[in-house]
């Protein structure tokens, strides 16, 4: 057994260091506190010389101010998604005050991206507050997200004032919306992704006011129950083969969007289109593209007419056909991807065109001569031209001729504005790549005429990616 004074020398050492050390962090800790005070007074006078600094933009009334957030956050509401206007109220104390007095600023919310939790369901229900009583535009949690009860629940407590909304259907699980059907009173557009739906959507059959339909349809779609009847603007984006039943009860319907496909009709009536002035069929889908439907269609107040000649040969009789029976009101034709030759037939169908603008011709040199030259006269109520085509020149000459002889003949209506764009990626050298940049306007024979082409786009300003920097006079609080 070893001596008592053999084991307490050694430890009475370590217990001496241990104390050395302690001392030495003791005396350290007093210097950094002697430090953290003398950099608190240097704080102190920095900021006091920062406060006495006047930045220009906080010199701006409020007023003024709250104007320029108005516009702001109906871009940040798609640029930053669920946080919107709220990184206005994290600059300044200022801007804080302005954002939280301006109820309009937090009418545009955006739930997509937000799953059920503490911090999200907090937000969301201060976002609604904010709004007060403002008319409410809502973008719902995707179908596909996990998670979001809560958060369909707090859209249906505030649907009585909601005027637009953004929803997927199915609806995720155990988020039903039944308590919104029937106190959608507001809500004039709707704005709906269906894909895989088993059972029927009624949820917004009943929404009195309700004039804007956007519907896109993904796979196996399913029936939806609308006030087909009541609907003003329409816009049709994927494929359901049924969807012209419920056109045909579209009785009000001003302007269609619908693309060109093999849908099934149950009837093999006319569909009656009295108060349709905008069709536009330039989206293509399917295989065949067909434009078959058309034929169906009588729209004696039709206005304006956009197609797409993608995969149009199989089905061109089709849109003859329809602009044979529906070309009295017709004044303005859209084209899109066209060939010249097959345009020129459809000229043949629409004699009172006013206004014609042609999107990526193929073969656009042979359009000046039919137009300027050839009997009989092609389009006589022409008025206005507006082409965008990739092309190997600007076609000065061709432009001038077509006005001169148009405006000098009393077989012609006097053209008006001819504008031409060619976009750079038509150039083959440096040179002209210079020249397609450059706009050159003018006046010929009363006809305003404008030449471009497109910019760089590389030189385009990103708005919205200036970073926000907090000031740190601001709470952490929402």
């Amino acid at each position: 057994m070893p001596r008592p004074e053999s084991v307490a020398g050694p430890l009475r050492a370590q217990l001496a260091d241990i104390d050395i050390e302690r001392t030495e962090i003791h005396d350290q800790i007093a210097g950094l506190r002697s430090h953290l005070e003398a950099l608190a007074e240097k704080r102190k006078e920095v900021t006091q010389q920062l406060e006495k600094i006047t930045f220009p933009i906080l010199t701006i009334p409020p007023e003024i101010t709250g104007y320029i957030f108005s516009y702001y956050a109906e871009y940040m509401v798609d640029e930053y998604d669920e946080y919107s206007p709220f990184i206005l109220t994290h600059v300044c104390r200022l801007w804080r005050e302005i954002a939280l007095s301006i109820p309009k600023l937090w009418a545009k919310i955006n739930m997509d991206g937000m799953t059920s939790s503490p911090s999200s369901e907090l937000m969301l229900r201060r976002w609604f507050e904010r709004a007060g009583t403002s008319s409410l535009e809502v973008h719902a949690p995707s179908g596909f997200k996990l998670g979001v009860g809560r958060l369909f629940s707090m859209l249906t407590i505030y649907s009585d004032q909601i005027v637009s909304l953004t929803c997927t259907v199915p609806l995720p699980q155990n988020c039903p919306l039944d308590g919104i059907s029937g106190r959608l009173s507001r809500m004039t557009h709707l704005s709906l992704f269906v894909t895989g739906q088993s059972t029927p959507i009624t949820i917004f059959s009943d929404a009195p006011a309700l004039r804007r339909l956007e519907l896109v349809f993904g796979e196996s779609p399913g029936r939806v129950d609308l006030p087909w009847e009541q609907l003003v603007e329409v816009s049709i984006c994927g494929f359901n083969p049924n969807i012209l039943d419920s056109i045909a009860k579209m009785s009000r319907i001003e302007a269609l969007t619908i693309p060109r496909a093999e849908y099934i009709r149950t009837a093999n009536t006319l569909m009656m289109l009295s108060h349709l002035k905008t069709l536009d069929c330039s989206l293509v889908l399917r295989s065949s593209g067909s434009a078959e439907f058309l034929r169906s269609f009588n729209c004696p107040h039709l206005e304006t007419f956009r197609i797409d000649f993608h995969k149009l040969e199989a089905t061109a009789d089709a849109v003859h056909h329809f602009l044979h029976h529906n070309n009295s009101s017709l004044r303005h034709l859209k084209l899109n991807n066209a060939e010249i030759q097959a345009a020129l037939k459809v000229f043949q169908y629409t004699p009172m065109i006013e206004q014609l603008s042609i999107t990526n011709a193929k073969h656009i040199e042979e359009l000046w001569y039919p137009l300027t030259y050839t009997p009989p006269k092609i389009l006589p109520a022409l008025r206005k031209l507006e082409i965008h085509a990739a092309y190997n020149y600007m076609p000065h000459d061709d432009i001038a001729s077509l006005v001169h002889i148009r405006s000098r003949s009393l077989d012609y209506a006097n053209m008006q504005h001819v504008f031409f764009d060619m976009p750079s990626e038509g150039r083959d050298s440096m040179r002209q790549m210079r020249l397609a940049v450059q706009t050159e306007g003018g006046m010929i024979d009363g006809c305003q005429v404008k030449l471009s082409g497109l910019a760089d786009p590389t030189a385009e300003l990103s708005l919205g990616k200036i970073p926000l920097y907090s000031l740190a006079d601001v709470d952490d609080g929402l």
